[in-house]
């Protein structure tokens, strides 16, 4: 497992990109100076010089100030407005290149060991997939849905590459789906998940709707484990419930609560968060030209075929209420006025399923081996899958989403003719022909 781990952070960390302007991971790379010598999570004292580096997406406050996307204000402080979770990451990665070598937030060395946070992180997301899937499987069918998770879905070219909150998000769920997992015959580890969730959830509020699905599961099918799961998720939910109250005046006011109205006053004209028409969202996040899920992972087709399964055939508990999970995150989505989730690459608005859709793949290759011309499908679907992330891992950047704006020329998503992937596939022939020539 630990060549495995290696191997997979080499793989991240092979395209030697760095990101130094991504606006949804600059707060996190200063909010660690911020905990270390004012033992605060404000960004007050860094408000100006990254209003001043980075001006993108001003979003424009009541009083008329102008802010950009990444920061709030709120009490007379500014604050990140993607809350404070993967900052917490970070700090194991921070903390003596800042105290003891002075690095300042711009050095390189910072801005690597953020990237190196992100990469660590979602590696060990799929080693602890990997652990879920062998408790359910061969050795053979593990390795394999762990190269499906590692490198052939949005954890290569997405947070694996930048520290935002899916990164931390989706390693928390990773987690989660272990210990759940284990615990359908050592209803022990159960507790355990409750931490998990809860961690999940200070990464990306949304998570809360998951954890929420998974308590259900947990009362319905274990129970008499339900105080631990309980008590264990109180730590993670604590902390985020005081900081919320703080420096935001209410428990349950998150950041992107205080954000988002802006953005989508920004992007839509509209202060209505939830404004996407449902059909019009679950067509745009799973088959979309430019952000569809099936357009950059088609392997995952496959997955909902394996959802039918565990409902047709007798699975495990758990599996269904896993499935419940992935629709649920399906129309949250949907529905939300950002459904294609700003500049990235592809669909990184449903990466969060990940975690689960590699699980459903199993009972699904079970069946697919007995028909022939379907695994050959899916197997092609594999290799797709696999060389889209490569074009996202090392060819992406922000041209195509600033070509123009695709926050507010939203129609392109929807073209084939001026798609994201087809921008970039003739980007590489032209530059393979030049540099034949």
């Amino acid at each position: 497992m630990i060549a495995l781990f290696l191997i997979l952070v080499l793989i991240y960390l092979a395209n030697f990109k760095l990101n130094p302007g991504h606006g949804d991971a600059l707060a996190f790379r200063y909010l660690p100076y911020s905990i270390i010598y004012e033992r605060d999570f404000d960004l007050d004292e860094f408000q100006e010089k990254l209003t001043t580096l980075y001006p993108t997406d001003l979003y424009e406050y009541p009083n008329g100030e102008k802010i950009p996307y990444y920061l709030i204000k709120v009490k007379g402080h500014y604050l990140s407005s993607s809350g404070i979770g993967p900052s917490l990451l970070s700090l194991p990665f921070l903390f003596i290149p800042i105290v003891f070598f002075r690095l300042h937030p711009e050095s390189w060395t910072i801005i690597f060991l953020s990237k190196l946070t992100a990469s660590v992180f979602i590696a060990l997301s799929a080693i602890l997939i990997y652990l879920a899937v062998r408790l359910l499987s061969t050795k053979k069918i593990a390795l394999f849905i762990t190269f499906i998770y590692a490198l052939c879905s949005g954890m290569w070219s997405i947070t694996s590459q930048i520290l935002i909150q899916q990164t931390g998000s989706e390693f928390f769920l990773a987690l989660s789906i272990y210990f759940l997992v284990k615990g359908i015959k050592k209803d022990k580890f159960i507790p355990f998940a409750g931490f998990s969730l809860a961690s999940a959830a200070i990464m990306r509020p949304t998570n809360f709707l998951i954890m929420g699905i998974i308590t259900i599961y947990v009362i319905h099918r274990h129970r008499n484990q339900f105080f631990w799961y309980a008590i264990s998720s109180l730590p993670p939910i604590l902390l985020i419930l005081g900081y919320n109250y703080w420096y935001h005046g209410s428990m349950f006011l998150f950041s992107q609560m205080i954000c988002n109205p802006l953005g989508a006053l920004y992007k839509t004209g509209s202060v209505k968060m939830w404004s996407t028409p449902i059909l019009k969202g679950i067509l745009g996040v799973l088959i979309s030209p430019s952000r569809g899920l099936f357009i950059y992972s088609p392997v995952f087709i496959f997955s909902f075929f394996g959802m039918i399964l565990v409902w047709k055939q007798k699975r495990e508990l758990i599996f269904k209420y896993f499935s419940v999970v992935v629709l649920a995150i399906i129309i949250i989505q949907a529905k939300w006025y950002d459904w294609w989730g700003g500049w990235t690459f592809g669909c990184r608005a449903l990466n969060d399923t990940v975690p689960f859709l590699v699980l459903f793949i199993v009972p699904a290759f079970g069946y697919l081996k007995t028909k022939r011309r379907l695994f050959i499908i899916f197997v092609i679907t594999i290799v797709i899958s696999f060389f889209i992330q490569i074009i996202g891992a090392f060819f992406y950047d922000n041209r195509w989403n600033n070509s123009p704006n695709i926050d507010l020329h939203q129609y392109r998503l929807w073209s084939w003719r001026d798609s994201q992937l087809l921008y970039y596939i003739r980007d590489i022939f032209h530059e393979m022909k030049l540099a034949a020539d």
